[in-house]
């Protein structure tokens, strides 16, 4: 291009940067690129990233499981879970497929670089690109400045090239003495909080605002039931155990399941119950019942029971097409909550705390299925039927406050009772 011309042009570009600037000028946030620069990994012969300097970066919480070899990365109301040594993350009610497994690489946790558009920009509200310039991977973010935090013990990605999977190493010492331990089958370790100590419950209050939940003869929705039962609870349990109670709703509005499982998880909470009301068409089913989370229901009635709570989520904008129970089953599988034998124990001393205060109970025991909501849960958890309303009698014992008073009353009869045990060493 020779002088004449390129000066000819000189207007035009000038007038294309003030065009650009005022459109910057009139939004709330600077038009401009901000960027992290994160180093490439090459591990196991693909491209990785760690996950801790980028989730620090972008301000996101991250819960480490480790029996459960899984990851729970929440922004707020909206959650992800990535399994170590598996390439399917679960999100929204859906699993999504990364290019590879996310690892364990010299104690620092690696995913690939594709889970930033696949799966991290599912639950953030501002997109994020990259590109990979040489041995750094280079993100992008319109809207929010990010840098990368000073750590001192940032460690050396240098001659990774192979991986070091410690929960592959754990995994063969273990098969050489003991078979891998499957729901139903609890090892002999004591029960135990996360953090050692009861200090936040969270209570989920089911449905909520157009998801009226099952309704009684007379019109007593269970949503209704579940929030009233809720604030009962919240003040016993603040009262008499001197720990803090969060509602994952506190009036009537809608909710998504994830956003009930993130906040329990968001609050680092050390016990979530939800709480339902169970609807049949058969008039003289009655009773409470207490469920925790496994791969398969344990009976024909808990199927129905779970087919109903997870239906919920079909009706959510963007998953209308997704199959709820396969979505739980499959999320369980990859999961194998640890937390799974304190939420049998919650709720075998719930039940018993029941029976003692002469409540009708509908099964013998605590059965089990893949509840979503409880599926998602990074601590002990446990969903109650409170009883049925379509029953006639039952839905007026539903409407009456000293009856709401007595079913809180036992569930915290039954927290109680873990507390000691767990501190017993059980």
């Amino acid at each position: 291009m020779n002088l004449k011309i390129a000066i000819n042009k000189l207007p035009i570009f000038a007038a294309f940067l003030w065009l650009l600037c005022s459109l910057c000028a009139a939004t709330d946030s600077p038009c401009e690129f901000n960027q992290v620069t994160v180093e490439l990994i090459h591990a196991n012969g693909h491209q990785q990233i760690d996950l801790s300097v980028l989730t620090r970066a972008l301000g996101l919480e991250r819960v480490w499981n480790a029996l459960g070899r899984k990851v729970i990365v929440s922004n707020r109301d909206k959650f992800l879970v990535l399994f170590v040594g598996n390439n399917r993350v679960a999100l929204d009610g859906k699993i999504v497929r990364l290019s590879t497994s996310p690892s364990i690489v010299n104690g620092v946790i690696l995913v690939p670089v594709d889970f930033i558009t696949k799966a991290l920009n599912e639950i953030l509200e501002d997109k994020l690109s990259f590109d990979i310039v040489g041995e750094r991977v280079v993100i992008f973010d319109r809207r929010k400045g990010m840098e990368v935090p000073a750590d001192s013990q940032q460690p050396n990605y240098a001659g990774m090239n192979y991986l070091q999977n410690e929960l592959v190493r754990e995994e063969e010492a273990s098969n050489g003495s003991t078979e891998s331990t499957t729901m139903g089958s609890p090892t002999n370790e004591g029960l135990h909080f996360r953090d050692a100590d009861l200090d936040v419950i969270v209570i989920d209050p089911g449905h909520g605002g157009a998801d009226t939940g099952d309704s009684g003869p007379t019109g007593l929705l269970e949503k209704e039931v579940t929030l009233k039962l809720a604030m009962r609870l919240k003040k016993i349990l603040e009262k008499k155990m001197n720990v803090r109670v969060v509602l994952t709703r506190e009036s009537d509005a809608p909710i998504s399941i994830e956003r009930r499982t993130a906040r329990a998880n968001s609050e680092k909470a050390d016990l979530f119950i939800s709480l339902h009301a169970n609807g049949s068409l058969n008039r003289d089913l009655s009773g409470l019942r207490a469920f925790v989370a496994s791969v398969e229901a344990s009976d024909a009635a808990t199927e129905k029971t779970i087919s109903d709570e997870n239906q919920v989520i079909t009706q959510e904008p963007g998953n209308e097409a997704q199959k709820p129970n396969e979505f739980a089953a499959m999320l369980w599988e990859l999961s194998e909550n640890e937390s799974y034998r304190e939420g049998l124990a919650l709720a075998e001393n719930i039940l018993a705390a029941c029976k003692t205060n002469r409540i009708e109970l509908g099964s013998n025991g605590p059965d089990q299925g893949p509840f979503i909501v409880l599926i998602g849960a990074s601590m002990p958890a446990v969903l109650i039927e409170v009883g049925y309303p379509t029953n006639p009698a039952e839905e007026q014992l539903l409407k009456r406050d000293d009856y709401l008073d007595r079913i809180a009353e036992s569930i915290y009869r039954g927290i109680v009772k873990l507390k000691t045990q767990i501190a017993a060493g059980s």
